[in-house]
């Protein structure tokens, strides 16, 4: 039974912990359970009782309901293809469970929104690598060439499927020389480093007609899914000062659109009073993903100007700039914006004196799920201590606070008294109206105890209908006094599976500073006992 408790517990945890969206059915297909999430999303909440997919959700697809049916009936789990529900993308999945069905849907909107990102910048690039006007060549560690774009056909005159898997040192170095290539190569290859590497040289190269050409060259190790590659650019030195400026910006382009990703990208500069004082910043630039992400347009604009109210937060923003810029270092923190509730991890740096560039990464769900996570660990701190049935605190807890109180209780002479009761007549009670009705007394007593407590009082369900208050700072007469109290609160109880009220037994003890926790225990359990054969429904000090 602890085992099958514990089980629940796990379950109810991950049920409502759980960031997917789930629905649970009975046979009937009736909904009765809904977890958080789904609670949360912002659809139009299920209803226990609700005939899922008649009652409730029927607007999605008419024969889902015949297909929930069915796969309770089969036993057998069903993945639906990702669809689009409303503005949203979801991922649906039924399963069969015992007496019902379990239906779980992700919101998966912004991963495919990220694929579509990919796909596009995937084919961004070979736009880009195509329409280069340097000519892009890749090799593979045997030198052979793997990429050759329409630029290199240009300058060099072979076309790609000429030069596909062809030796690039036997096609465009003359035979005297290959010798020396292929060694300084076979350097560049174990080492990264060479007369070419990472930096721009001029070289003579044969072209497809065979004439010798001069280029500028640059040769980098690059690694593409674990294979190393080196990747060559050339130009045609006739056109060497209009290439550099747009190799320039082509690399930074390739940089913005690529290193960065889907990340925002703001260029600002500083602003400074008459005193030389730090005071605000106008933005120069901004990309478009900055632009979706913090929903503000702040090109040609302040700070202030863009994100109002921006002064109140408690983030020091100017201060954060102003020592980026005096110490040149990269500065990674956590910004709240007001102007759409969103957290954001930035990165800003200086790239030249006043003026900066920051990189916005949208990261409100990392924050909510640490907060959900923070939640989710408190709820399981709480259920560690706490009796499920009765909502009290459990026998595990109650020795822990037991023995922190009789420490407190001799350290600084201070009163303790504790309560023991014990439910007259409970088997009896459970053969005669079963163990459901025996479950609602002790869920009824634990509410009693936790209205008749005090707000430093301790109750606890010390096993069975067995219950414990530890009272702090309190004598044997107060004591006494609240265990009357809740003895005729008992009473009074109006039961509908009996005419009879709750009556206890109590035993009521004050600390004996001598004594250790065994004793303290057995003393007041003793006089519990005592009561209870002593014609019950009392209380015995």
């Amino acid at each position: 039974m602890e085992n099958l408790k514990k089980s629940e517990e796990l379950f109810a945890a991950i049920f409502e912990g759980s960031s997917s969206q789930m629905i649970v059915t009975d046979r009937e297909a009736r909904i009765i359970a809904v977890n958080k999430a789904k609670r949360e999303s912002g659809d139009r909440p299920p209803n226990i009782g609700e005939v899922m997919y008649v009652d409730y959700a029927a607007e999605h697809e008419n024969d889902m309901h015949a297909v929930l049916m069915a796969c309770m009936s089969s036993g057998e789990r069903i993945v639906f293809p990702e669809q689009l529900y409303g503005d949203k993308i979801l991922s649906i999945t039924i399963s069969p469970i015992l007496d019902g069905a379990i239906i779980i849907s992700e919101d998966v909107t912004a991963r495919k929104m990220m694929e579509k990102a990919l796909k596009k910048s995937e084919a961004l690039m070979i736009v880009i690598v195509e329409s280069a006007r340097d000519a892009i060549v890749l090799i593979n560690s045997e030198g052979n060439i793997t990429l050759w774009n329409q630029s290199a056909e240009r300058i060099l005159g072979y076309t790609c499927e000429e030069v596909l898997g062809k030796n690039m040192h036997m096609l465009m170095i003359p035979e005297r020389h290959h010798k020396a290539h292929c060694k300084v190569f076979d350097r560049f290859i174990k080492t990264g480093h060479g007369s070419v590497v990472n930096k721009t040289t001029h070289q003579n190269v044969r072209h497809k007609n065979g004439t010798m050409i001069n280029v500028q060259i640059s040769i980098s190790p690059i690694n593409i899914d674990g294979m190393w590659c080196a990747l060559g650019i050339l130009r045609d030195t006739t056109e060497q000062n209009k290439l550099e400026n747009d190799l320039r910006d082509a690399e930074w382009k390739f940089r913005a659109l690529f290193e960065k990703g889907p990340i925002g990208v703001a260029y600002h500069q500083m602003m400074y009073d008459d005193n030389g004082n730090p005071v605000d910043y106008r933005f120069i630039d901004a990309n478009c993903a900055y632009i979706e992400l913090t929903g503000v347009d702040p090109r040609n604009k302040t700070v202030r100007e863009a994100f109002p109210g921006i002064e109140n937060d408690s983030f020091d923003w100017i201060g954060t700039y102003a020592h980026v810029a005096s110490t040149g270092e990269k500065k990674h923190f956590e910004q709240f914006l007001h102007t759409n509730d969103h957290w954001y991890e930035v990165v800003a740096y200086q790239y030249k004196l006043g003026h900066f560039v920051t990189a916005f990464i949208d990261i409100t769900g990392r924050k909510k799920m640490e907060t959900e996570l923070r939640k989710s660990e408190e709820r399981y701190r709480v259920l560690s201590m706490t009796d499920s049935l009765t909502g009290l605190f459990n026998r595990w807890h109650f020795q822990f606070e037991l023995e922190k109180e009789m420490n407190r209780s001799r350290r600084y002479k201070q009163y303790l008294s504790a309560i023991m009761f014990d439910i007259d007549d409970f088997k009896k009670f459970n053969d005669e109206h079963g163990h459901e009705a025996g479950d609602r007394v002790l869920e009824l007593v634990g509410s009693v105890v936790k209205k008749s407590v005090r707000m430093d009082d301790i109750p606890c369900r010390f096993g069975g209908e067995e219950f414990f208050i530890i009272l702090p700072m309190t004598t044997q007469d107060v004591a006494r006094a609240i265990a009357f109290r809740i003895s005729v609160d008992l009473k009074n109880l109006q039961l509908n599976f009996t005419d009879k009220g709750i009556s206890v037994s109590c035993g009521v003890v004050q600390y004996d500073q001598l004594e250790d926790v065994d004793a303290f225990v057995r003393r007041v359990d003793s006089l519990m006992l005592f009561a209870k054969r002593n014609g019950k429904d009392r209380i015995c000090l």
